[in-house]
């Protein structure tokens, strides 16, 4: 599916809340920068993504892009700036691609805990090859202990990851037990006195104390 999406030249900073800065950047042009509406940026981003190829408008020229960063205000997630990341067809590109978890873990129904250190991967690809996620079939973690690397994905042709093979992408881990409290500490029984003891001592200076 194709996107396209309008933006205009910006000079300085803007004064329309209605709109967000951005900026236009590649390999073979300089930073331009941009703004744009922001809800319809947001729902651009709904409906493609940030792996899909969108095509900008309002520029001297269209201009292929992806999404490279969104920078969002704090506590109320309004998108504040965006980086868009100028294409050149047969030309790689890099690009972070979220992993999408499928099958059930075997390991599951050894109350075991299925650790997940990595949400997505850096991957290297021609534009038009450019994918949107990869799948990680989960069937293979079978025993506690097993791992799934990025040596195991199975990704299509032209897509190359970036990242170290030996990277652990998902693990099974046991269940910690809880452990058992500590045992009191041992009491000397010398220390622990007979049973009336006390009272015999109270009961003696009593005694002393009416014959005097």
């Amino acid at each position: 599916m194709t996107y396209t999406f309008t933006v205009e030249k910006r000079e300085g900073k803007i004064s329309d809340d209605a709109l967000c800065m951005g900026v236009v950047s590649g390999a073979e042009m300089d930073s331009v920068p941009v703004q744009m509406n922001r809800k319809d940026f947001v729902k651009l981003v709904h409906e493609a993504g940030q792996n899909n190829i969108v095509t900008l408008t309002g520029l001297d020229k269209d201009v292929e892009v992806t999404i490279k960063h969104i920078e969002q205000a704090p506590f109320t997630n309004e998108v504040h700036h965006v980086e868009f990341y100028a294409l050149k067809r047969g030309v790689d590109m890099n690009a972070d691609v979220p992993l999408t978890l499928v099958g059930e873990a075997p390991a599951a129904d050894l109350e075991a805990i299925i650790n997940q250190p990595v949400h997505s991967v850096s991957i290297s690809c021609r534009p038009k090859d450019l994918i949107q996620e990869i799948e990680v079939d989960m069937t293979t973690l079978k025993e506690i202990g097993d791992t799934i690397t990025v040596a195991d994905l199975k990704t299509p042709s032209g897509i190359t990851v970036t990242m170290e093979p030996s990277t652990v992408l998902l693990s099974v881990a046991a269940t910690k037990e809880a452990e058992p409290d500590e045992d009191p500490e041992p009491v000397d029984a010398a220390d622990v006195p007979e049973v009336g003891e006390g009272d015999a001592d109270s009961s003696e200076a009593t005694t002393e104390e009416k014959e005097a």
